[in-house]
């Protein structure tokens, strides 16, 4: 059982525009482009900063030493972000940066654009098609979750099934549309899957199912939810993780993904066979304000239905503090990578309590739990992994410290 304690500073600028010969430009978040400030671009900076101490996994070795422990200082993530109505029907959303930036790094590691996409509301709020590299689809709420309002250390990162394989960072280059018909929310997309011999994880032909390269099939995915109180924010294509109490907010959703042959593995006589890619998905998410002093609890739960091919199984190290193993190390691999992902069925629980508000400038503690559980068809023992944490919000959504221990 691993142990990793970690400290996590984030914080949020926004840039003040500022132009005193045009009556349009407004000092504040937003260059408006007309006077009742509908048609804007706003601007933001988010960055998050890991402190951490890290129990590796077994064997791990780093420059030739096997190192039992690790503490490490990085750049979970930073990004800056652009987006607005550029016209009336028009919406666009840019974010560049860059995730984890750690000391194993090569120096000055290149950054990359991980959104690019534009909307047309054909009918505003109900209905948009869009295209670019996007967020937008399936296949559940943290599939696609917005950086700055991640209530615990880290997103549950197995929920982005693909992550890095054959799109970039859950983003795809998609065309899709989305919108809201009543309580009823609903995103569905096409994406043309990247080179997966790209990916880092490109291991070639297996006699358990991994990515294949030659596939040129596209991906369909989506998520569909229901509302049953207030809705969601929905701009853009990332979900929000916590409203602080603000909104009361219920929904129940479910999502999908299917990419024909997106896997194979060698068989015992050497053809090669091809496994189609299938996801399912279900959650719920509350957040219910408990009193007038801003008193909230959040709670959020989902079960995923994976089937990647015949015993595929994935292990995961977020911004992994090693990267190499000696012939004694564990099935896990290096520092703090375990089975994230495979073929199987997961659950996920995730719950939060917010103190009442003491004024903006007070700041706020919110303590947290999450637990993940798995049982995967390569591995013989379900996968646990629980983590307590405690938030303090600064500023609200704006800037916050946290701790966390994770088993």
């Amino acid at each position: 059982m691993k142990k990793v304690f970690l400290i996590s500073v984030f914080y949020v600028c926004s840039f003040l525009v500022l132009y005193a010969q045009n009556p349009v430009f407004k000092e504040g978040l937003k260059f408006n482009f007309n006077e009742d400030g509908s048609n804007y671009l706003k601007m933001n900076f988010i960055g998050q900063i890991w402190l951490r101490y890290n129990e590796n996994n077994p064997n791990t070795i780093f420059n030739n030493k096997e190192t039992a422990n690790t503490f490490d200082i990085g750049l979970r993530r930073i990004r800056f972000i652009m987006q607005g109505y550029i016209k009336n029907n028009v919406y666009l959303f840019l974010q560049f940066g860059q995730n984890n930036l750690s000391y194993l790094n090569e120096r000055k590691a290149g950054s990359f654009f991980h959104d690019a996409n534009i909307d047309y509301y054909f009918i505003p709020q109900k209905f948009a098609l869009g295209t670019g590299l996007a967020s937008w689809g399936g296949v559940a709420r943290y599939s696609a979750p917005t950086v700055s309002g991640i209530v615990t250390m880290d997103a549950p990162i197995y929920q982005q099934f693909t992550s890095d394989i054959n799109d970039q960072f859950l983003r795809r280059l998609s065309v899709y549309t989305h919108g809201n018909l009543g309580k009823f929310s609903y995103r569905l997309a096409l994406s043309k899957p990247m080179d997966v011999s790209k990916s880092a994880d490109f291991k070639g032909i297996q006699p358990n199912a991994t990515f294949a390269p030659q596939n040129t099939y596209l991906m369909s995915h989506g998520y569909f939810k229901y509302y049953i109180f207030e809705k969601d924010a929905e701009e853009t294509g990332y979900h929000v993780g916590t409203y602080f109490g603000k909104k009361k907010i219920f929904t129940i959703g479910a999502g999908f993904a299917y990419e024909p042959q997106a896997l194979w593995k060698q068989e015992s006589n050497k053809d090669t066979t091809y496994t189609d890619l299938k996801i399912f998905a279900a959650d719920a998410f509350l957040e219910l304000p408990l009193s007038e002093k801003g008193n909230a609890i959040n709670i959020y739960g989902a079960f995923f239905s994976n089937d990647y091919g015949k015993n595929y199984v994935r292990n995961v190290g977020v911004m992994n503090p090693a990267n190499k193993v000696g012939s004694q190390a564990s099935f896990n691999g290096a520092g703090n990578a375990f089975p994230m992902q495979g073929t199987g069925t997961s659950y996920y629980l995730q719950a939060l309590y917010f103190f009442k508000n003491k004024g903006e400038d007070k700041g706020r503690i919110a303590p947290y739990t999450q637990l993940f559980y798995a049982n995967y068809e390569a591995v013989k023992d379900p996968i646990i992994v629980y983590d307590i944490g405690l938030n303090y919000f600064i500023k609200e959504n704006l800037h916050k410290i946290s701790l966390n221990y994770q088993n």
